[in-house]
């Protein structure tokens, strides 16, 4: 939870009243020109082109998230993303039956 834009500007102007020790979220706020805070959230997760992870994942439909991430240049946690925002299980077969 952030705090209030009108917090962080009472914080500030003290600050450069009184030029005393800060602490580390004060000093950026110091440093900032704007107070407003920033939304969270990741960025890098649509980095990828879906279309070719669809058909790399169409050719290679036993490949691992490892082997997924190394052919298109990316992390596991990004193919996952995207493998879940497309609509594909991850889960695999297994090699050989149950047995009873």
């Amino acid at each position: 939870m952030a705090y209030s834009v009108d917090l962080r500007q009472r914080v500030v102007d003290c600050i450069n009243q009184e030029k005393e020790t800060q602490q580390a979220t004060v000093k950026r706020w110091v440093k900032r020109t704007c107070l407003i805070p920033k939304k969270p959230g990741a960025t890098t997760a649509t980095s990828i082109d879906r279309n070719q992870l669809l058909a790399i994942q169409k050719a290679n439909p036993s490949a691992y998230l490892d082997e997924l991430a190394l052919l298109l240049g990316s992390k596991k946690s990004t193919i996952s993303y995207n493998l879940i925002k497309l609509g594909i299980s991850r889960k695999k077969k297994h090699a050989l039956p149950r047995t009873k």
